[in-house]
C-alpha cells in the first residue's frame, strides 16, 4: 500500500512540476497572421532599421523561428525560497511565447504572442537587440546540454533585470543565466540558480531595476 501511495505521489508530482507547452497548431496559427501584420506595419512606418532589419528587402525573406514560452519569478516567491523546495512552482506561467523573427536564420527581431481567450495574438513587435541577445544564448545551451531549442523556455526575473534558459531532462529543471553578450552562465539545477538569487531579492528594496 505505501509503494503504492508513493508511486501516486511521485506521479501527481511530476505533473505539477512539468513546463506545458501550448497548443502548436493554435500558437503557429497566430504566429503566421501576426507576421503578416508585422512586415505591413514595418513597410508603412519605413521603421525597418528601428525593427532589427538591415533592409526593406529582409522583410521578403523573414520567417518565424522556434517560439519560446516564457515564465516569470515574483520578487516576492524567490525571498521565500529555500533549499530543498521545488523551483518549479516558483514559475508563472505568462502565456506568452516569445518568437525570434528569422532573415536567412539570423534573429532580427522578434514578435511577442499571448493566449487571449483561447486564441494566439501578438502583443508587441520588435526589440531586435534583445532577441539577438536569448537566441544567442538558446543556442549557446542547446549546444552545451545537447537538447533542442524547442526544448527550452525563457524565464523572466524582472526585479532582478535577469534573463534565464531552462528546460528539462528526467524531471529535472535546469537553466543558465544570460549575459548582454549572448553568453551564459554555467548550465545548472534551477534550484541551486534560485538558492544563489535569494540574497540579491532580500536585499531588494522593492522598486523597479
Amino acid at each position: 500500500m505505501r509503494s503504492m501511495l508513493a508511486m501516486i505521489f511521485a506521479v501527481l508530482l511530476l505533473t505539477a512540476t512539468a513546463i506545458a507547452q501550448p497548443p502548436p497548431g493554435q500558437l503557429e496559427r497566430g504566429a503566421s497572421e501576426s507576421l503578416v501584420a508585422f512586415k505591413a506595419l514595418v513597410t508603412a512606418k519605413q521603421n525597418y532599421k528601428e525593427m532589427g532589419f538591415e533592409s526593406m528587402a529582409e522583410l521578403d525573406r523573414m520567417s518565424p523561428g522556434i517560439p519560446m514560452q516564457v515564465f516569470m519569478v515574483p520578487l516576492d516567491r524567490l525571498q521565500g525560497y529555500q533549499g530543498g523546495m521545488a523551483p518549479e512552482p516558483l514559475l508563472v506561467d505568462t502565456k506568452h511565447a516569445l518568437y525570434p523573427i528569422l532573415v536567412d536564420a539570423q534573429a532580427r527581431s522578434s514578435i511577442m504572442m499571448s493566449e487571449v481567450q483561447g486564441s494566439w495574438k501578438a502583443v508587441s513587435f520588435g526589440s531586435p537587440r534583445m532577441i539577438r541577445m536569448l537566441s544567442a544564448a538558446r543556442g549557446n545551451v542547446a549546444s552545451g546540454a545537447g537538447v533542442p531549442l524547442s526544448s527550452i523556455f525563457l524565464i523572466e526575473v524582472p526585479a532582478l533585470n535577469l534573463y534565464l534558459l531552462g528546460y528539462q531532462v528526467a524531471g529535472v529543471t535546469r537553466a543558465a543565466g544570460v549575459k548582454e553578450d549572448g553568453s551564459t552562465t554555467p548550465i545548472r539545477p534551477l534550484s541551486a540558480v534560485f538558492a544563489d538569487l535569494v540574497p540579491y531579492t532580500k536585499a531588494h528594496d522593492g522598486l523597479p531595476r
